[in-house]
């Protein structure tokens, strides 16, 4: 190939790189904004969470958390991405407990080791964990909520709703943290529910 072939093969090359670029800027008609107003995002129902072992807490029943909103957190103590996200879930716990937020942790191991009941309260314990963890040994409530990660967090709302969710690590100060604030704020605003007489 002479260079001037050559020269000609990267100036059509260049030139359908920049085409290509150009039609890839416009926004697809698709991505115009409609004047309609959206629909609310419609909430799943959480599952009800049945466990009878509990550590940090005597055994909770549905009964003993319906009418109030919680944060379920999916961990596993021998899962690096949960302990980087210990720290994030005592603040919330911290700051949001006093406010009527139930945190619970629900252990739902991946490996064998991760079985151990007396390793789990270790590790809960050596992490500074306060609030309620269910031993989640057969993963009955992981499957009920349809969960496949560690850590996975579901915030729920006083009348049983899944208002938002996080998947992964999440961290003090990060744009998903505040986020996720954001969404607990919200859901700690809504009213009570009215009991029928």
């Amino acid at each position: 190939m002479t260079s001037r072939a050559v020269r000609r093969t990267i100036a059509v090359a260049a030139a359908l790189l920049l085409l290509a670029g150009s039609l890839g800027a416009r926004a697809p008609i698709s991505a115009k904004k409609s004047k309609k107003p959206r629909k609310p995002v419609e909430r799943h129902a959480a599952p009800e969470i049945v466990l009878t072992r509990w550590i940090n807490s005597p055994p909770l029943t549905p009964a003993d958390l319906a009418g109030t909103p919680r944060l379920v957190e999916f961990w596993t103590f021998g899962c690096i991405n949960c302990r980087n996200t210990v720290l994030a879930m005592r603040e919330i716990h911290g700051l949001y407990a006093k406010r009527g937020l139930r945190v619970l942790g629900i252990h739902a191991p991946e490996f064998a080791f991760e079985r151990d009941s007396a390793a789990v309260a270790a590790a809960v314990k050596s992490h500074g964990i306060t609030f309620p963890v269910g031993l989640d040994d057969e993963h009955a409530v992981f499957d009920a909520f349809k969960n496949r990660h560690w850590p996975a967090l579901y915030l729920i709302d006083r009348r049983g709703k899944i208002r938002s969710s996080h998947i992964g690590e999440l961290h003090v100060g990060t744009r998903a943290w505040s986020n996720f604030c954001a969404a607990i704020e919200s859901t700690l605003a809504t009213p009570p529910l009215k009991r029928r007489a």
